[in-house]
């Protein structure tokens, strides 16, 4: 049996997945085996792969294209690790990736999934920070995904345990959807360090995608939904239209009425969750101050609109609340990582 697992799909990967390959077997931990699931490419991307002579390499043919979830709980089943590890094909795993998720795992017996911060390429170049505590994923799972799939390494065996595998209805979304039900079950973690270079280029997110948007934006709303109903809000369409803009901070210039629905949505929302506590009372109320702090930079200037703003903010919360949001903020902010 091997410590670690690494699950890598790939499909047309040839340009990235030479890197790819070569960054796993170059970390400095050793005992992995890496699961290649090839889902039937045409191009050279299974060439490249049987060229690495190393026989912790195992490669698996998919007989015709069935799809990245499929694929996914196939390389689990065929696992024989204790840890599951993910990996994308275009992307570049640091070389001590493995070594310090399988130590801050081993350390933290009460944490059964953990990401990491990444540094994304190809596009804008910039380190991607997610919560870190356990309550704050929670919290910002009300909105958006914080866990960025490709970092991840889980237990394998509680996971396997609750039946936690990746729900193929959910398309362009099945990390978020699996870990919107795992978190109910284990407790998550973010590690503050850059262990993984994210690609990100026209062929490998959905969401940069207008053909893929309508597909995905019904998947959050399968999510918004859940919480939701957790949360005993009765909701309309509307309500997870102006959800869904709020956590894709897409807001356009806001005033008015629009301005109104905005703040009363996020009202709602703080309302209800400090009826039914669901959600850590800190870490909820540093996500919704986030949300207004960016409702804030969306508003049309005009005093009518400020005012409005300040009296739904403080409505919400005492100045108590804005400096903790305003101190951890900052601490994420200038905290000094390396990249690689």
């Amino acid at each position: 049996m091997v410590d670690i697992s690494v699950i890598l799909p790939v499909f047309n990967t040839e340009r990235y997945i030479r890197e790819a390959i070569q960054s796993i077997v170059d970390q400095t931990f050793r005992n992995w085996e890496l699961i290649l699931i090839d889902d039937a490419s045409t191009d050279g991307t299974l060439e490249i792969a049987r060229s690495f002579e190393d026989n912790r390499v195992k490669i698996v043919q998919n007989p015709s294209n069935m799809k990245v979830v499929k694929s996914l709980n196939l390389g689990i089943r065929l696992s024989s690790g204790r840890y599951i590890a993910r990996m994308d094909a275009d992307d570049i795993a640091h070389p001590l990736r493995l070594a310090k998720q399988f130590k801050y795992l081993e350390a933290h017996q009460d944490i059964a999934l953990c990401g990491t911060w990444v540094q994304s390429i190809g596009g804008e170049n910039r380190i991607i920070r997610g919560p870190l505590r356990h309550e704050q994923i929670q919290a910002s799972f009300l909105f958006h995904n914080v866990i960025v799939h490709p970092s991840v390494m889980f237990r394998k065996e509680p996971f396997m345990e609750q039946g936690m595998l990746y729900d193929d209805t959910f398309t362009n979304a099945e990390d978020y959807g699996l870990w919107v039900r795992a978190i109910e079950k284990f407790r998550f973690s973010n590690m503050g360090e850059v262990l993984l270079k994210y690609r990100v280029h026209d062929l490998n997110v959905s969401v940069l995608k207008a053909v893929n948007q309508g597909e995905l934006d019904r998947m959050h709303y399968r999510i918004y939904t859940y919480y939701l109903n957790v949360l005993q809000i009765p909701f309309k369409e509307e309500d997870l239209v102006i959800h869904r803009k709020i956590g894709l901070r897409r807001l356009g210039r806001l005033e008015g009425r629009e301005l109104s629905d905005n703040l009363g949505w996020l009202r709602r929302l703080t309302a209800a969750n400090r009826k039914i506590r669901y959600f850590e009372r800190s870490a909820f109320s540093y996500v919704i101050i986030s949300n207004l702090v960016h409702i804030g930079k969306a508003i049309r200037p005009g005093l009518r609109n400020y005012a409005r703003y300040v009296a739904a903010a403080f409505g919400m919360f005492g100045p108590g609340d804005f400096l903790m949001y305003a101190i951890r903020f900052f601490k994420l902010k200038i905290k000094r990582v390396e990249q690689f």
